[in-house]
């Protein structure tokens, strides 16, 4: 199967990105909006081949976009050493890149996906400076796996992992995140109980490294999201 799409798409600032008004917490480190910020217009073209197979199916998805005034976060450091991060317009940013994406039979004990994604962005930020301007590539995976056990007990994992990306200011580090669960069936498949576990080995943290020609900042953020978490759900009219 092969379909051909275009879009043209208008991305309108949300009101976190327009607000002025400082939202940190950190005395040292301020985030204020933008309220001169302008839409970003993007034409995006994309290629979808899908073949199905007695093992499972396969998708290739190649695309390209280009953004015309996009924004992106940028900052400033003053005298006291207070930064503060605000959002930019960008002349363009153009993006070419492709997924591919796997699928096991829904039939087998195994079932789940994976995908691989690969993206090059190509920035032009001439409006603002030119040493904001500049490429960079980023690859990104997603695992999805469920397993029964038994006809009735099944466990579920996701992981993700998306690795360090160049900014135009400095350099944002790999970021990790994981979760699984187990979900059983009983009253005829009718109900069903989950328990999940979110971050379980506590691995979600983001660090980044920003600079410019008089500064270096260096940052680390660790938020804990480990959590453990419970649903019931019945189905009424039939089995799942």
């Amino acid at each position: 199967q092969l379909r051909l799409s275009y879009s043209r798409r208008i991305g309108r600032p949300s009101p976190s990105v327009l607000n002025p008004i400082n939202r940190s917490t950190d005395p040292l480190n301020r985030r204020v909006g933008n309220p001169f910020i302008d839409p970003e217009y993007t034409h995006s073209v994309s290629l979808d081949a899908t073949w199905s197979t007695s093992v499972g199916r396969l998708r290739l998805s190649p695309y390209y976009r280009r953004s015309d005034g996009g924004w992106a976060n940028l900052t400033t450091v003053d005298e006291n050493g207070v930064s503060t991060r605000y959002p930019e317009n960008l002349t363009s940013e153009e993006r070419y890149g492709a997924t591919v994406t796997a699928w096991l039979p829904r039939r087998s004990r195994l079932n789940g996906s994976v995908r691989v994604s690969g993206a090059r962005t190509v920035r032009d930020a001439s409006n603002l400076s030119e040493r904001y301007s500049g490429s960079s590539f980023r690859w990104q995976t997603r695992l999805n796996l469920e397993g029964r056990l038994t006809d009735d007990l099944s466990v579920e994992g996701r992981f993700r992992y998306s690795p360090a990306v160049d900014l135009p200011q400095g350099r944002s580090d790999a970021r990790v995140s994981t979760d699984f669960g187990l979900r059983y069936r009983f009253m005829d498949r009718r109900a069903s109980l989950r328990m999940s576990f979110e971050d379980p080995l506590g691995l979600e943290e983001q660090s980044f490294e920003t600079r410019d020609l008089t500064w270096i900042q260096i940052g680390r953020s660790s938020e804990s999201t480990r959590s453990v978490g419970f649903s019931l759900s019945y189905a009424f009219g039939g089995g799942g």
